[in-house]
C-alpha cells in the first residue's frame, strides 16, 4: 500500500513540476517580456520565408524610421527588411550581420553607422556599447542560437548569462508594464498568427518637428574635421569589416539624414572618421546626412525629431536610396512565387495606407506640427 501511495505521490509531484515549467516557459515566451517595437520588428524578420529578402538594412532606429521596404517594393520591385533596434550597440553589429546571413541570402547589407558614433564617458568607455537597455533591445529579441551565445560569451559577464537565457528572471515584474504594453503584445500575437510583418520593420511617428535650436546641416557640408571614435567603436568596426571581407559579404555603410544641432555636431565629425576608415578598407560609404539637398529633404518638414525622418522624409529617402541601389548596384526585382508576391503586395499597400493616414492627420490636425516633444504624437508600430 505504501509503495502504491509513494508512486502516486511521485507522479503528482512530477506532474506539478512539469506544469510549473510549462507555465513558466509560456509566461517567459508570451507574457513576462518587455514588449516593444524592437521585439515586433525582429519577430517579423524571423517570420520571413528564407531567401526572400534581397536587401537587409541593419543598425539603429535611423534605419526603420528612414527606409520603407513596402514602398521600395512597390516602386522598384526588390524586397528588403529593416533589421534594426533602437540604440544599437557597436558590439551588436557583427551579430546583426550573422543573423541576417543565417536566415536570408541578401544581395546586399546596408549598415547605418550610428552605433559607432556615441563617444566616450569621462572614463573613456563607450557611452552606449555596454548599456544594458541598449544591449537588451537587440539580444533579448533574437533566437537562442550560436550567435546569441557567442555575443554573451564575449560581452556579458558570465554571472549574468542566466538572465539572458531565461529572461523571465529579468522581466518577472513585467506586469508593471501593463496595460501600456498590451498594444505591442497584441501586435506580436497578430503578427505570429498572420505569419508575416505588414511593414517589414518600418516604424514612424505622425509628426512634423520644427526645431527651436539652430541647425548646422548647411555648415557641415564642407566640414572635414574628424573627431575620434571610442576604442570600442574602432575595435568593433574593424572586426565587422574584417568579418565581411573574409566571408565575402556585400556590405555598404551609410549615415542617415539628421537634423544637426549643437548637441550632435560632434557626431558628424566622428562620421567623417568612420567614412575614412570604411573607404580605406575598400567598402562604399554614403553620407546621406550631407546629401540632404540631393535627396530633397526639407529640414523644416521632413523630420519627427532631431534624429529621425518622418513619413515625408522617409518617402524621399526611400526613393533616393532605392534608385541608387538599382542604378549603381544593379539590384533588380526579386523573384517571388505567387504567395510571396501577395505578401509583398500587402506590405506595399500597408505602407501606402499608413502614409495616407499620417498625411491626413498632419494636414487636418495642426497639433502634429510641433516645436516641442508632443505626447499626443501617434506611434505606428505595425
Amino acid at each position: 500500500m505504501k509503495k502504491v501511495f509513494s508512486v502516486k505521490r511521485i507522479v503528482k509531484i512530477i506532474s506539478l513540476l512539469v506544469a510549473v515549467i510549462i507555465t513558466a516557459l509560456f509566461m517567459q515566451q508570451y507574457i513576462l517580456l518587455h514588449y516593444d517595437s524592437n521585439r515586433l520588428r525582429l519577430d517579423g524578420f524571423y517570420l520571413e520565408e528564407k531567401d526572400t529578402v534581397d536587401i537587409a538594412l541593419i543598425g539603429s532606429s535611423e534605419v526603420y524610421a528612414s527606409f520603407a521596404p513596402g514602398m521600395a517594393y512597390d516602386k522598384f520591385g526588390f524586397t528588403s527588411y529593416d533589421y534594426a533596434t533602437a540604440s544599437c550597440t557597436p558590439t551588436a553589429a557583427i551579430t546583426q550581420v550573422k543573423e541576417v546571413m543565417d536566415n536570408q541570402s541578401p544581395k546586399m547589407i546596408l549598415m547605418e553607422v550610428n552605433a559607432f558614433l556615441y563617444g566616450a564617458d569621462k572614463d573613456g568607455q563607450d557611452l552606449n556599447a555596454f548599456k544594458e537597455s541598449s544591449i537588451r533591445n537587440y539580444i533579448d529579441n533574437i533566437p537562442m542560437n550560436d550567435n546569441k551565445k557567442a555575443f554573451l560569451d564575449e560581452y556579458i559577464d558570465k554571472d549574468l548569462h542566466i538572465e539572458y537565457y531565461l529572461p523571465i528572471i529579468k522581466y518577472h515584474s513585467a506586469w508593471n508594464d501593463y496595460p501600456d504594453s498590451i498594444r505591442y503584445l497584441r501586435s506580436c500575437f497578430e503578427q505570429q498568427v498572420r505569419g508575416e510583418s505588414l511593414l517589414k520593420g518600418f516604424k514612424t511617428r505622425t509628426r512634423v518637428f520644427q526645431p527651436l535650436q539652430k541647425t548646422y546641416n548647411a555648415e557641415v557640408l564642407k566640414d572635414t574635421k574628424k573627431s575620434p571614435l571610442t576604442e570600442t567603436a574602432v575595435t568593433e568596426l574593424n572586426k565587422l569589416m574584417k568579418y565581411c571581407k573574409e566571408n565575402k559579404i556585400n556590405i555598404v555603410f551609410f549615415r542617415a539624414p539628421h537634423l544637426i544641432s549643437d548637441n550632435n555636431v560632434v557626431r558628424s565629425e566622428r562620421n567623417n572618421t568612420i567614412a575614412e576608415m570604411v573607404r580605406k578598407n575598400g567598402f562604399d560609404f554614403y553620407d546621406f546626412e550631407r546629401d540632404y539637398k540631393k535627396i530633397g529633404i526639407d529640414l523644416k518638414n521632413d523630420f519627427y525629431n532631431y534624429d529621425h525622418l518622418n513619413i515625408y522624409g522617409c518617402e524621399k529617402f526611400t526613393e533616393y536610396l532605392g534608385k541608387l541601389l538599382v542604378d549603381k548596384y544593379n539590384i533588380g526585382k526579386t523573384e517571388l512565387n505567387e504567395s510571396q508576391q501577395k505578401n509583398w503586395t500587402k506590405a506595399a499597400a500597408s505602407f501606402r495606407k499608413l502614409y495616407d493616414y499620417s498625411d491626413d492627420l498632419i494636414k487636418t490636425e495642426k497639433k502634429y506640427i510641433t516645436l516641442e516633444d508632443d505626447t499626443e504624437t501617434i506611434e505606428h508600430i505595425g
